[in-house]
């Protein structure tokens, strides 16, 4: 059979709900004209670390301890470049716009993009601006 990885879903929320990130990095999304790189931005690529996982995969817990992936927003790159740090811990708070995407030579990568508006996390122990 062909095509049934179209009919494969992700569960993000289950994924993501006992564990705690961190953000590794922050760069600008670039839009790919023809397989080439262009200079227009669409957005934000936030590389995010797992730095605690309480997840049960069938006995087995904290097996994607210090694994990364990445998030993809549209929220523009310099507005948020200056309200993350590296290193801060982030909670993911909109599940309904988060879609997961399974990819690499052993289905073992994952990158989640947002569609959305805003972000679809909050900062963890932040101070409040104001």
């Amino acid at each position: 059979m062909k095509k049934l990885k179209l009919f494969t879903r992700f569960d993000t929320e289950g994924f993501l709900k006992d564990k705690k990130l961190a953000v590794k990095s922050i760069r600008p999304t670039y839009e790919y004209v023809n397989g080439v790189k262009s200079e227009v931005a669409t957005g934000t690529t936030i590389a995010i670390t797992i730095i605690e996982d309480n997840t049960d995969y069938n006995g087995e817990i904290g097996i994607n301890t210090f694994e990364s992936f990445n998030l993809k927003i549209g929220a523009n790159f310099e507005v948020i470049k200056e309200k993350l740090k590296i290193g801060q811990q982030i909670k993911i708070k909109d599940y309904a716009d988060l879609t997961g995407t399974i990819f690499g030579d052993f289905q073992n990568q994952l990158s989640l993009t947002y569609s959305g508006t805003g972000v679809p996390f909050m900062t963890v122990g932040a101070k409040a601006n104001g």
